[in-house]
């Protein structure tokens, strides 16, 4: 199995509009991680945060995203000063327990800070997979937990969350392909403060596992 294995470290701020990613280890032109600022709330029970969502950038629309990780080798570390607000009606870590049934009631659900791959709420979440080694980084991002905080995975087991390869006939449909706009939802962060971090990603470029 031959893939493409990108480290990327990644810096964004409150106040950013777009903000690129930088590469800390070689990774093929068009590969990056780019934060965008989904909504900057005023009023309500998230006043005064903002909601990021943080997106691998592809080349191609069948390129797939399996997985995301840190080790020893290639660390998965988020700093967060102030922490990342998790919704309580969301117990899980990934989107898959966002009900977009429950947003009427508790419209501020669709905020919560996960981690993905492609999915943003229960509809488009396929649910990925969860490995972990010394530290469960998962337990930062549910509803247990009102506030995330910062944490790295540096171990040499590390931990990852990912997708198994659906086959490349699901590209059209599968939320791990690139698609039309090449690009795929790794997490979303919702704070009031500075948020940095680094996260190691794999790709099948354009679906190839050989």
């Amino acid at each position: 199995m031959t893939f493409i294995r990108m480290s990327i470290w990644c810096l964004f701020l409150m106040t950013s509009v777009l903000a690129p990613f930088a590469t800390t280890h070689a990774a093929p032109p068009g590969y990056w991680l780019e934060l965008e600022t989904f909504v900057v709330h005023e009023g309500g029970v998230l006043d005064g945060q903002t909601t990021y969502r943080l997106y691998l950038n592809t080349v191609n629309e069948t390129d797939y995203l399996s997985a995301c990780s840190g080790d020893d080798n290639n660390p998965f570390a988020i700093t967060a000063p102030v922490g990342w607000y998790n919704s309580p009606f969301n117990a899980g870590w990934n989107a898959s327990g966002i009900n977009p049934l429950f947003l009427g009631n508790f419209p501020e659900m669709a905020f919560d800070s996960f981690l993905e791959i492609g999915g943003f709420d229960s509809n488009s979440s396929v649910g990925p997979g969860l490995a972990i080694g010394e530290f469960d980084f998962s337990q930062e991002f549910t509803g247990n937990t009102s506030l995330g905080s910062s944490f790295v995975i540096d171990d040499a087991i590390g931990g990852a969350w990912y997708i198994p390869f659906p086959g490349l006939e699901q590209a059209g449909v599968h939320p791990a392909f690139g698609g039309p706009e090449k690009r795929i939802l790794v997490a979303q962060f919702t704070s009031a403060g500075t948020i940095a971090g680094q996260i190691q990603v794999q790709v099948f470029v354009e679906g190839d596992q050989n």
